[in-house]
C-alpha cells in the first residue's frame, strides 16, 4: 500500500530523518514508536506533505508520489487525525464531517447531508445525533467523528497520532473497535502511541525509530516489551535500574494514599517533601494533569486518604490550598472546582 525508501530530512543543525525505509500494508494496524525526538512526527509530516524530504522516494499503490501540501495527500487517500481534535464544536456532527467539501458549499441539502452522515457513522458502528452540536459530545466521540471525516472519501491510509492520550479505558475500547472495523475494510492504519500496552493490544506490526533512523520492524507478537524498550532507548534496562537515588528530603508536605481514578490511574501512594523535586516519569504520560484532576475538590477522583500541610505565599496558574499547578498548553480543562 505505502512504501518509503531512503527518506532523509534535515533542519538547521539537526538531521531529523536518515535514510528511513518504511512499509505499510493494506488491512494492518502498524505502530510507529520511538522516544520524543526520534523522528516520528517528522516522518508523518514528510509523508503528508507538510515537509519536503531532502532525499528518498514515496510510493502509494506502486506509484511514486511527492506531496507539497496536506490536501494533496488527502486527495490521494492519506488522511491524518492528530491528538488535538481540530473540528468546530459549535457546528453539528454532520457539518463537521462535510465542512470544506462540496456537500457543505453553496446551497446545502440538509436532509441529504444528515442521511449521509448517519450512513458514514453506522459504517463504523456509531450511532449519533448528527444534528447535535459536536461540542455536546465528549472528546472520545469528537475524535471518532474526526476519523469518520478523515475516511469519508475512500481513504487508503489513516494516520492516528497519539489518539488515546486523553481517553479513559472505555473510550480507548470504543476507538479500538472503530480501528478494527477500518482494518477489516482494508484500510492501512499508522498508529502512533507511547502506551506500550495498547500497541500490543491493537497493532499487527511495529516500526521503531531512534535518532531519526529505523532500528527495527517486527510483528508485534515476536517482540517482547523489554526488547522493544531496549530498541527505543538504546540501553539495557539493567543500566537504568542501577541508577542511584537519594531519598533524604525535608518534611512531608503532601501524603496521599490510594490516589487514583477509575479507567485512568491505578491507585498508588504519593509523598511530597519540602526542598525536594519529585518527578512523575513516563513515555509522554499525562500523569501530572490526571493527578491534579484527582485532588479535592474535584469530583473525578476515587475515594482516597489525602493530607496536606498548607504552605503560604504561593501564587500561580491554579492554587488549591497551597498546591500550585502549572499546566502545559493543552486543551483547556479546569484542574479543580472552586470553593
Amino acid at each position: 500500500m505505502l512504501r518509503m525508501t531512503g527518506v532523509s530530512k534535515e533542519f538547521p543543525g539537526v538531521r531529523a530523518l536518515s535514510e528511513v525505509d518504511f512499509e505499510l500494508l493494506p488491512g494492518e494496524i502498524h505502530a510507529l514508536l520511538g522516544e520524543n525526538g526520534a523522528g516520528k512526527s517528522t516522518l508523518i509530516k514528510v509523508l503528508t506533505g507538510v515537509y519536503q524530504a531532502d532525499a528518498g522516494e514515496i510510493e502509494l499503490d506502486g506509484r511514486g508520489v511527492r506531496f507539497t501540501h496536506p490536501a494533496q495527500a488527502q486527495q490521494a487517500g492519506i488522511s491524518t487525525v492528530y491528538q488535538e481534535v481540530n473540528l468546530c464544536p459549535n457546528l453539528s456532527v454532520a457539518e463537521n464531517i462535510f465542512i470544506g467539501t462540496s456537500a457543505g458549499r453553496n446551497a446545502v441539502r440538509w436532509n441529504a447531508m444528515h442521511r449521509e452522515a448517519e450512513v458514514l457513522l453506522e459504517r463504523l458502528g456509531l450511532r449519533l445525533d448528527v444534528r447535535a452540536p459536536l461540542g455536546e459530545y465528549p472528546l472520545a466521540i469528537q475524535q471518532l467523528v474526526a476519523i469518520v471525516r478523515a475516511v469519508r472519501v475512500d481513504a487508503k491510509v489513516l494516520i492516528l497520532d497519539e489518539p488515546t492520550s486523553s481517553l479513559d479505558r472505555g473510550e480507548v475500547e470504543q476507538l479500538f473497535a472503530v480501528m478494527r472495523r477500518l482494518r477489516d475494510q482494508g484500510v492501512a492504519i499508522l498508529f502512533v502511541s507511547h502506551f506500550l500496552e495498547q500497541i500490543y493490544e491493537i497493532c499487527d506490526r511495529m516500526t521503531v525509530l531512534r535518532n531519526g533512523r529505523v532500528v527495527g520492524t517486527h510483528p508485534v507478537a515476536s517482540l517482547g516489551r523489554e526488547a522493544l524498550v531496549r530498541l527505543m532507548i538504546g540501553k539495557e534496562l539493567a543500566e537504568l535500574e542501577e541508577l542511584q537515588h537519594d531519598t533524604n528530603g525535608g518534611a512531608v508536605l503532601v501524603q496521599a494514599q490510594g490516589l487514583g481514578r477509575r479507567g485512568a490511574i491505578a491507585p498508588f501512594d504519593l509523598q511530597l517533601r519540602s526542598h525536594e523535586v519529585t518527578g512523575l516519569a513516563g513515555l509522554l504520560l499525562t500523569l501530572g494533569a490526571m493527578l491534579v484532576a484527582t485532588i479535592p475538590p474535584s469530583d473525578t477522583a476515587d475515594p482516597f486518604l489525602f493530607r496536606l500541610k498548607v504552605i503560604g505565599g504561593a501564587t500561580a496558574f491554579v492554587l488549591i490550598g497551597g498546591v500550585v499547578y502549572w499546566r502545559g498548553r493543552r486543551r483547556p480543562r479546569p484542574a479543580a472546582g472552586s470553593y
